[in-house]
């Protein structure tokens, strides 16, 4: 991903994070973050909430994070029979090529947090949510714009 990440901006710094925290960059380091489809893969919701704090965390005052969540699953979702399928028959030997090329399984889960959550989340990490909307990426999916609010860092 990096080397295609390069060769298609070859301006631009990449850098690989092998941890599941941040931790590299510094507090208020980024001016956008944007974060679609991603938190949904987090293998719990509390996690998914890590990540929306870090990205509270690394935003610069007067910077904008835009990420997507879903708020719920639909009865499909929640019994993700593909995942499931998927992690049975690797357990049986199964090649990951056979499952993900042939068969079009993944092993991805899906997870999804209440915007009540979302928001109380951002707001204890010293965010604002300006603004959520319904989006197209699941079928129970919002967008939400969220600021660092100044008046949390005076304070």
């Amino acid at each position: 991903m990096i080397r295609l990440a390069k060769e298609n901006g070859p301006s631009c710094k990449f850098l690989l994070n092998q941890s599941d925290s941040l931790s590299l960059f510094q507090d208020d380091f980024f001016d956008f973050v944007y974060s679609n489809i991603v938190l949904q893969h987090q293998s719990t919701p509390e996690i998914a909430k890590s990540y929306i704090r870090e990205f509270v965390r690394l935003i610069k005052p007067g910077g904008t994070i835009v990420f997507q969540m879903p708020y719920r699953l639909s009865l499909w979702g929640s019994l993700q029979p593909r995942r499931r399928l998927y992690s049975l028959l690797k357990s049986l030997g199964f090649s990951t090529d056979f499952l993900y090329s042939q068969l079009h399984l993944i092993p991805l889960r899906t997870i999804c947090l209440a915007p009540e959550d979302v928001r109380a989340t951002v707001s204890a990490a010293g965010g604002r949510v300006q603004r959520s909307h319904f989006d197209q990426f699941n079928d129970y999916s919002m967008s939400y714009v969220v600021t660092k609010d100044p008046d949390i860092l005076a304070g």
